[in-house]
Formats: C-alpha cells, sequence, structure tokens
C-alpha cells in the first residue's frame, strides 16, 4: 500500500511540473485568413492574458481590419513580437516571408486606434499601419486618437514599419508608479 501510494504522489509530482512548464511555453500564432482558425485580435489578447513567454504573432499579407486597446498589468508579463510580410498558405514559414511582396496592413478604417501598454518587450517588423484617425483611446496620459504604444519600464523596438494616414504616433516608455 505504501509503495502505491508513493506511486501516485510521484505521478502527481511529475504531472503538476509538466503542466505549469507546459503552461509557461511561447506561443507562436499564423494569422493565415481562410487557412488558420486565429483571427489577429484573438491573438493579441492571448499576449496581453499570458505570463513569463514571448508570444509570436506572425501575419500573412494582406489587409486587416482592427481597432484594439489593451494593457497588461500583470506580473510577469509576456514578452510580445509581431511580424508581417509572410506569404500566404506557408504556415508562416521563414522562407516565404518578405515584406515588399507580402505587405501586411492594420487598418483602422478611419475611426479606429491601435493601443497598446506593454509591461514586457515588444518587436514590430514588417508591419503597414494605416487610417488610425477619428478615434481616442486613453491608456495613460490620453486621450489620444491614432496609434499609442506606451511601454511600462520595457523597450519598444520598431523596425520597418510604415505610417500611413494616421492621426498621431505616439510612443513612450514611462515607470509605472
Amino acid at each position: 500500500m505504501n509503495r502505491f501510494r508513493n506511486f501516485v504522489a510521484i505521478v502527481w509530482l511529475l504531472a503538476g511540473l509538466c503542466t505549469s512548464r507546459a503552461a509557461l511555453a511561447d506561443q507562436t500564432f499564423c494569422i493565415d485568413p481562410g487557412h488558420q482558425p486565429t483571427n489577429l485580435f484573438d491573438a493579441l489578447v492571448t499576449w496581453r492574458d499570458a505570463v513569463n513567454e514571448q508570444v509570436t504573432i506572425k501575419i500573412v499579407g494582406g489587409t486587416y481590419g482592427i481597432g484594439v486597446s489593451l494593457t497588461q498589468l500583470h506580473d510577469p508579463p509576456a514578452s510580445l513580437m509581431m511580424l508581417g510580410g509572410y506569404q500566404p498558405n506557408t504556415n508562416c514559414n521563414e522562407a516565404f516571408r518578405n515584406i515588399t511582396t507580402n505587405v501586411t496592413v492594420l487598418d483602422g478604417g478611419g475611426n479606429g486606434a491601435f493601443a497598446i501598454e506593454p509591461a514586457a518587450p515588444v518587436w514590430i517588423d514588417g508591419v503597414t499601419f494605416s487610417n488610425y484617425y477619428g478615434a481616442t483611446v486613453d491608456l495613460a496620459y490620453g486621450p489620444y486618437p491614432g496609434i499609442q504604444i506606451l511601454a511600462v519600464r520595457t523597450a519598444i523596438n520598431i523596425t520597418r514599419a510604415i505610417f500611413r494616414h494616421d492621426d498621431t504616433v505616439y510612443q513612450q516608455q514611462r515607470e509605472r508608479r
């Protein structure tokens, strides 16, 4: 009977360790309409709610109508890597990434805002932000129209991005009190 109890205790311990490691695994999403079930908004919400990991969102070339206002309020937060320029129907394979031929456009539609307040590093590469005007969001020092990326004790890296027909592009790093 003692051996059985010890065996059950070890199995429960190992199951708990495996479960907690899976909960902390990095996540990658491929946003490919018509091919993948996850949409961009849901992937961004997953990033906002994730804990102590990196969430990578790979976006196939095309235009995506999206407006968001998301704030990470927990610790430890998840970092975000948002990459555009993938060819459709390739499962976002890096060999088929070309930001010139597969232009990825996030479109506010003239009345949207794109606002995130990350508490962990953010990398955005190969994405065009377009038509973010007419709406305002109030993350901290607002309200501000357009695009707002307000970092809390962390780094924001935006490379090879285009901002077109946007009211405001507001990026600030600040210390939360």
